[in-house]
């Protein structure tokens, strides 16, 4: 609101002269505020967690103080927040009596911890009748603090593998 007066007149028949008026004066005028987010960030995800934990926080100016939110897409959130790996912009909104302002910032969470994969045992197989080889399969498995890691091997389970020693490579990731 500006600075200034604001009048009220309330008319009726059951007040002397009919009307009843009102004066308020606001003597200050109320200042949006001003915001300036956090730099982006980024960091290493929490040990064994497919997250990490941030605390940050906007500077604000104006009269009154402003109210501060935050939030990812439609979800509100507060300081410190959980981040999932990936990235995550931030809105950051400030609000009093003279208006709003938002600033926005990222927080970039790295899966720095390597998936663990564990290897059958060796594999002796006879061959297949009348070729030199013999298909082979076998199952790698992995585990990871982030979901979806994929394994490859090379060459593949399910492959052709010849007389001999075959040394298969199999990565998680």
């Amino acid at each position: 609101l500006l600075a200034g007066k604001w009048y009220s007149n309330i008319h009726s028949t059951n007040f002397p002269n009919g009307e009843i008026r009102a004066q308020i004066f606001f003597g200050t005028p109320f200042i949006a505020p001003t915001i300036k987010c956090p730099k982006d960030t980024t960091l290493s995800n929490a040990a064994n967690q497919c997250s990490a934990s941030l605390t940050f926080t906007a500077d604000t100016a104006g009269s009154a103080a402003a109210e501060l939110n935050y939030r990812i897409g439609t979800t509100v959130i507060t300081s410190p927040f959980n981040f999932p790996v990936g990235v995550s912009t931030v809105i950051a909104t400030a609000l009093n009596g003279g208006g709003f302002a938002t600033c926005a910032f990222n927080v970039t969470v790295k899966d720095t911890q390597p998936p663990v994969i564990t290897c059958p045992a060796n594999i002796s197989k006879f061959n297949d009748r009348g070729v030199c080889g013999a298909i082979v399969t076998f199952t790698p498995i992995a585990t990871d603090n982030c979901p979806k890691v994929t394994v490859t091997s090379s060459p593949a389970s399910g492959s052709f593998f010849p007389v001999g020693v075959t040394t298969v490579t199999s990565t998680a990731t």
